[in-house]
């Protein structure tokens, strides 16, 4: 399995104008823009042109890949308790915005855990529900999604960085 990167290709130099602030991290002389809206959860790092969101750190092909499909499906994203609920796979980082069927997934999960802990069952050959919910605030995606909007970005594979 390839691992997938946002490529940044867009305009360092207007970044600061979008409301990114520029640092330059000594240890290795890296140059990076970080997004000053919300927590900073977008990062542009000028070595290797890429794009990393910190609450999605090695799943940000994934998200931005499935972002794209999910607008050309013309259903909106739901919005429970003021964040977009995001699924990310354990194993593959697959991405998922299909809350109620998580949801389900991961009640049942837990009833399993639940029924054996309460007959002092041993928990050892039982797994974690495969997914795990990332709430996400909705600004981070409008802000993922107008450098989509814009050209700046796109999903590729480690071997095209």
């Amino acid at each position: 399995m390839n691992y997938k990167h946002i490529h940044f290709k867009g305009d360092y130099a207007k970044l600061k104008s979008m409301g990114y602030a520029f640092q330059k991290l000594y240890a290795s002389n890296y140059m990076q823009w970080c997004s000053d809206k919300g927590e900073g959860d977008l990062r542009v790092w000028k070595k290797g042109a890429e794009l990393t969101i910190t609450p999605f750190i090695n799943n940000e092909g994934s998200l931005l890949e499935q972002l794209i499909k999910h607008r050309e499906s013309g259903t909106p994203l739901q919005l429970k308790h003021g964040v977009v609920p995001i699924w990310i796979h354990r194993e593959n980082g697959e991405i998922s915005f299909d809350d109620d069927t998580m949801w389900a997934g991961h009640v049942a999960n837990m009833t399993i855990w639940h029924d054996a802990i309460k007959a002092d069952e041993s928990t050892d050959d039982l797994e974690l529900f495969e997914w795990y919910q990332n709430p996400t605030k909705p600004q981070l995606i409008k802000d993922i999604m107008a450098l989509y909007d814009m050209g700046w970005i796109e999903v590729c594979y480690d071997k095209e960085l």
